[in-house]
């Protein structure tokens, strides 16, 4: 590449991602552009500086389509520009753009966390449904397990499997908007829960848990065996409801595909 070229792009790249936009005649790049019989050079680079923005803003609302749904449209193109402005593309591919989106909209909905939380699950969704597809295990591999091998076995899970806190009906809400409902006023949930989110198949899940089945959870994922991790839970449900506890969580860890993988060593 020659040093012009590399100029020349450096100086369209400024001009496209400059706001508001440029001045006609005040950016050194319109010097370097030729008119048409019907445009001028500003009119032709303002063809690239709207094309970039109208790009991200079609990624965005793929991404984030809940999101979109709730605000409306008027009130996700506002957010979605000041996003693009505040954190312009870095990346070679698209794929990643919209990773601080919900992070980003704390601050402009400061009183409205419900909107952060269901643009968290957008991401979650689209994160989980990019992810890698793994072979879960059957119940079949755990009917295999002797008695003693319990104190020692883990689990692997599924390598999209992700974890988030989550304060208001969010979740409910995405669902709502999802099915194309009315979704139900926002509120704030009464205890810490968590939002789970997986690959199953060639589709994103998601469930809501609980403060103990997500330290569970962790444990496990930390590297600790399905006894250390009944031990951790001691002291946070009480010690005759810990087995219950865990063969129905693990119950559903298998028929949801979240386990891929036995540690008996």
């Amino acid at each position: 590449m020659t040093e012009k070229l590399a100029t020349l792009q450096r100086d369209m790249i400024d001009f496209i991602l400059q706001s508001p936009i440029p001045a006609p005649g005040t950016h050194r790049i319109t010097a370097e552009v030729v008119s048409t019989p019907k445009l001028a050079p500003e009119q032709r680079l303002y063809v690239y500086h709207y094309g970039y923005r109208a790009r991200l803003v079609e990624v965005m609302r793929d991404v984030f389509e809940r999101t979109w749904a709730y605000l409306g449209d008027d009130g996700f193109e506002v957010a979605a520009h000041g996003f693009i402005e505040s954190a312009p593309s870095t990346g070679r591919t698209l794929n990643r753009f919209g990773e601080t989106f919900a992070t980003w909209l704390t601050s402009e909905y400061p009183n409205d966390i419900e909107v952060v939380e269901i643009a968290m699950i957008d991401w979650m969704m689209r994160v989980a449904f990019d992810g890698l597809d793994m072979a879960p295990i059957s119940l079949a591999a755990l009917a295999q397990l002797k008695a003693e091998d319990w104190a020692t076995v883990g689990f692997d899970f599924h390598p999209t499997l992700a974890l988030s806190p989550i304060t208001h009906n969010a979740a409910s809400i995405w669902e709502s908007l999802e099915r194309g409902e009315t979704p139900p006023n926002a509120m704030r949930l009464p205890e810490e829960t968590f939002l789970l989110a997986w690959r199953k198949d060639v589709r994103s899940h998601f469930v809501t848990i609980g403060s103990a089945e997500r330290i569970a959870i962790e444990h496990l994922r930390g590297g600790a065996s399905f006894a250390e991790t009944c031990d951790r839970l001691s002291g946070l449900l009480p010690d005759e409801e810990i087995p219950a506890a865990m063969g129905s969580w693990l119950g559903r860890w298998l028929s949801e595909e979240m386990l891929i993988g036995l540690r008996t060593d």
